[in-house]
């Protein structure tokens, strides 16, 4: 899924015919742009929408520091142990991992 807004940008629903989110029950939610005041609002925006469709997301800024650089193992490792759905091409490679 890719979001981008030129103006102030409020998100009211999203949707992907082809994907069948009921196949999820954990995920996280990674807003892959550098001002991290806008990806922590865009994360928790985008967790509370899956929320409300009876999933249980987490915005990925809730559990590892933005800031902070992870190698690719580290990552994996996070998303284990809060028990979340990592798919490596997408998130790993969104956050140009080392």
């Amino acid at each position: 899924m890719c979001v981008i807004g030129c103006a102030t940008t409020e998100i009211s629903g999203f949707s992907n015919p082809n994907v069948d989110f009921s196949l999820y029950k954990k995920i996280a939610v990674l807003g892959n742009v550098r001002d991290i005041a806008f990806r922590k609002i865009l994360e928790y925006d985008l967790a509370n929408s899956f929320d409300s469709e009876k999933i249980d997301a987490i915005p990925v800024i809730s559990i590892a520091s933005p800031i902070k650089n992870y190698t690719k193992k580290e990552f994996v490792k996070i998303m284990r142990k809060n028990k979340r759905l990592c798919s490596p091409k997408v998130l790993l490679n969104s956050l140009n991992l080392s």
